[in-house]
C-alpha cells in the first residue's frame, strides 16, 4: 500500500478512551461513537472498542439504528451486522479519517451548561412488533405466580416497590431477536422473556445479547 492511500489515522483523530466521534459526510451524518479502547488503523477505518450513541441521519442510518446503545470491540463487529442491509453496503468506511473528534469533558463544574433540545427530523425502519404476544405473555406470568408479575431475572416487581403506579408494568423481552426474523415466523408466548428495564437493558448491552439464564448468573 502506497503512503498516499495510508494515512496516519490515529494520529489525525487522536482518539482515546473516553473521546466521542461525530461523523460529518453526507454516509454517516450525525454518527456519535464513544471510544472505550485503544485505536488502531486498519486501512481507512479506525479498529477499537466503542460504543454506538447515535446512528445519526447519513446513509446508514436507517441500518445502524437498531444498535444503538450497543458495545462494539471493533468495527467489523457492526459492520458484519448491517452489510447485507440496502444502506450499509459501504459501512466500512463508517470509521474512517472523516469523523470529527471531541475530547471527553473534564473538569467541568455544575454550572456548565450543554445546549439541548434542538428539534430535528429522523427517518428509520422499525420492525413491526405484536402487543397481544406481551399480553398474554403477561397473563401466562400470573397464572403461574399467584397473579403477580416481576423480572424473570432479578425478580423486581414494579408493583411492589412503586405501588398502583407500577401496577400491570414489565418489559418483554424478544428471545430471539426481531433483526433476526425475516417477517414469517410467528412470535410465541414462549419467546418472550418478562423483566425489568435494567435487565432488559443489560440483556441488549452487548451482541450477541445475553441469555436470560447468564443475566441471572451474573447476579448470583
Amino acid at each position: 500500500m502506497s503512503s498516499k492511500a495510508k494515512p496516519d489515522t490515529v494520529k489525525h483523530t487522536g482518539a482515546k478512551a473516553g473521546d466521542i466521534l461525530v461523523g460529518r459526510e453526507k454516509k454517516n451524518q450525525g454518527l456519535r461513537i464513544r471510544v472505550h479502547s485503544s485505536q488502531k488503523e486498519v486501512g481507512t477505518r479506525i479498529e477499537g472498542g466503542f460504543e454506538l450513541l447515535d446512528a445519526g441521519n447519513g446513509d446508514y442510518a436507517s441500518s445502524m439504528s437498531e444498535f444503538t446503545g450497543h458495545q462494539f470491540e471493533n468495527a467489523r463487529q457492526l459492520i458484519d451486522l448491517i452489510k447485507t442491509k440496502p444502506a450499509g453496503k459501504r459501512c466500512k468506511f463508517i470509521l474512517g479519517r472523516d469523523m470529527l473528534r471531541i475530547e471527553a469533558p473534564t473538569g467541568l463544574s455544575a454550572e456548565a451548561e450543554f445546549p439541548e433540545g434542538k428539534e430535528f427530523e429522523r427517518k428509520h425502519k422499525a420492525r413491526e412488533r405484536s402487543q397481544v404476544v406481551i399480553r398474554l405473555a403477561k397473563e401466562n406470568f400470573r397464572q403461574k405466580n399467584n397473579g403477580q408479575l416481576c423480572c424473570e431475572v432479578c425478580y423486581f416487581s414494579f408493583h411492589s416497590v412503586y405501588g398502583q403506579i407500577g401496577s400491570d408494568y414489565i418489559e418483554g423481552h424478544h428471545l430471539l431477536p426481531l433483526s433476526e426474523l425475516d417477517g414469517r415466523r410467528k412470535t410465541r408466548v414462549e419467546d418472550i422473556a418478562l423483566v425489568c428495564s435494567n435487565c432488559h437493558r443489560m440483556l441488549h448491552r452487548r451482541r450477541p445479547w445475553l441469555g436470560v439464564s447468564e443475566l441471572k448468573k451474573l447476579l448470583a
